[in-house]
């Protein structure tokens, strides 16, 4: 088992609840874009394989809190790579779940997405998680209304999300199946 505290991680499936990509965060003085996801067991799995984090709290890996309905293990995955530009907009790629860049779409709460991450140990010793790139597994986002919020389905379209499907078998070398 690697323990190696850094390094490129692409996600399993993970549930988005809350995101910052149309425009910044600015919480704490701090402009970034970001995504919040529930951290499945899957996703506990895989970072304890790869990065020996076996306790998820607030003094291991930052950017994590408890969610207040399920307490689920929440994460803020983030970047700024482009408010360092001025940018309000997240200028990261944003595919669907067959690869194809999704113009225009930002996901958003409800949504399913595998993220491209950049994992480090920051100066207090957390795991911290950078944002690199999203891929759109299943669109279900309201974005602040509910169901479906007027969006057709275009899972059969150019340039859509898929409909979710299972996803691959794991395996050692887990950026082969994103096109980024």
């Amino acid at each position: 088992m690697s323990t190696d505290k850094r390094g490129e991680l692409y996600t399993p499936e993970l549930p988005i609840t809350w995101s910052y990509l149309r425009q910044p965060d600015e919480a704490f003085n701090a402009k970034k874009h970001a995504v919040q996801v529930v951290v499945t067991p899957e996703m506990q799995e895989l970072c304890k394989e790869r990065f020996g984090i076996s306790d998820w709290s607030k003094d291991t890996v930052a950017g994590m809190y408890r969610g207040t309905e399920n307490n689920d293990i929440i994460l803020t995955v983030k970047t700024t790579e482009f408010t360092k530009k001025n940018e309000e907009v997240y200028g990261g790629p944003i595919v669907d779940a067959k690869g194809q860049k999704l113009d225009g779409y930002y996901p958003t709460k409800g949504d399913t997405a595998r993220l491209k991450c950049w994992v480090n140990t920051g100066p207090s010793g957390k795991l911290g998680f950078w944002l690199n790139g999203i891929q759109v597994i299943e669109q279900n986002g309201s974005g602040g209304g509910g169901g479906n919020a007027g969006w057709d389905d275009m899972s059969g379209g150019d340039n859509s999300a898929a409909p979710a499907t299972e996803a691959p078998a794991a395996s050692n070398d887990d950026s082969k199946d994103l096109p980024f």
